[in-house]
Order: structure tokens, then sequence, then C-alpha cells
């Protein structure tokens, strides 16, 4: 099967995008000026299309084989919405579930199956989704009103396939700068090739810390 990858990047983490570059053949960049997150991927799911894709963040590590990894998940569960990054409490107790559409959190590495992403675009026309100063303008908040809508459960993958890295975020700069609190705890086998030494030399997996 055919899966696109899509980035959705920043300028100042041009350094990472090359990163995923590296290990991610035809990877697609999609460049986000808009200063809002929400607006960067209203962005990616225009340039998707109905095709499935793989939207990946730009401030992640990926772990070693990544794409073999994504591709074998995503055939065993192809019509699904799957989470390759997770900070739940029952990854460790659970592992690999099925989740009910309002509690989805993260985009940093999630896969959409064909036709998706423009069902998504038509329903962030819903002026809540434009209005910054409503608490639901976020990324996150519209795939999660999308699936609840809909009546969707979502499909966790365990482990994580991406990690956080200790970039400053991109939604509020106030959040710990180090990254910790935004990572997995079920991400194992890092690829160190080619990450940026400025962000790797301090990022440090959960389960360790």
């Amino acid at each position: 099967m055919t899966v696109r990858f899509i980035v959705q990047a920043i300028e100042r983490r041009a350094e990472n995008v090359a990163y995923l570059q590296r290990h991610i053949p035809d990877l697609e960049v999609c460049w986000d000026n808009s200063g809002k997150c929400i607006g960067g991927f209203m962005k990616v799911l225009a340039q998707a299309g109905a095709s499935s894709f793989v939207l990946l963040e730009d401030d992640i590590i990926l772990t070693q084989l990544f794409v073999p990894k994504i591709l074998y998940a995503i055939q065993q569960k192809p019509d699904c919405l799957i989470q390759f990054h997770s900070r739940s409490k029952d990854d460790l107790a659970v592992g690999s579930r099925f989740r009910a559409g309002r509690q989805f959190l993260n985009h940093q590495c999630v896969y959409f199956p064909t036709g998706m992403a423009m069902e998504i675009l038509r329903f962030s026309e819903r002026e809540i989704y434009h209005d910054f100063s409503s608490p639901r303008s976020f990324s996150d908040c519209l795939t999660q009103d999308y699936l609840h809508s809909n009546n969707l459960k979502y499909w966790t993958h365990i482990p994580s396939l991406v990690d956080h890295l200790p970039a400053v975020s991109m939604v509020d700069p106030r959040r710990a700068k180090t990254g910790i609190r935004r990572q997995a705890r079920v991400f194992m086998d890092p690829e160190t090739d080619g990450c940026p030494s400025s962000l790797l030399s301090k990022w440090k997996p959960l389960q360790n810390s």
C-alpha cells in the first residue's frame, strides 16, 4: 500500500526536518507560517487531499527502522486513525488499544486513512476553529471533535514510534523547555543518526528519568 508522509514544519526547526528527511524517503514538507498549529494542520490536510497519509510534527526523534515499523502497523488497520505517540499511564499496563475519540491528544505522529483528511478539513470550517481566542482552536481539539462527532474510535500503537525532542513548544513557549513532560513512557531504540546535537544532548527518555 502507498502511504504519504507529510511533516508540518516551521523554519526554525529546519535542521530537524533535514534529519527526518534522512530517514523517511519522499517525505513531504508542509512549511507553516501561520503562527498557529491549527492553521498549519489545515494546510497539511489540504496537501494530503484524499490520500492516506502520516502526519509528523517537526520536533520529534524517530525509532530505528521507523518506516518499515510504521508501514507494518498501518497494514494491520488501514481504515483506522492510528496514533504513534502516546503519553497515557495505560500505555505500559494495557498496551495497544482502541480509545474513544474524545480522548485523542498528540499529533506528533498520526496515520489518517484514505479520505479522512478532507472530511476533517470540511469539519474545520466551523467558526470555533478559526477563532483563535476559542479554547477549541487547537489542532488536537479539531481531530478530537471530528472523531467524537462521528462516533469514531482511534487506535493507539504501543510502543510509540516517535518521541518529543526538547524543542520549545510552538503552542506554548512556557512549557518545559526540556520536553520531558511531553515524552512517551513506551519509546525505544532511538534513531540518533543526523539528529541535531543541540536537541539530542538534552533529550532523556521518560522511562529513565
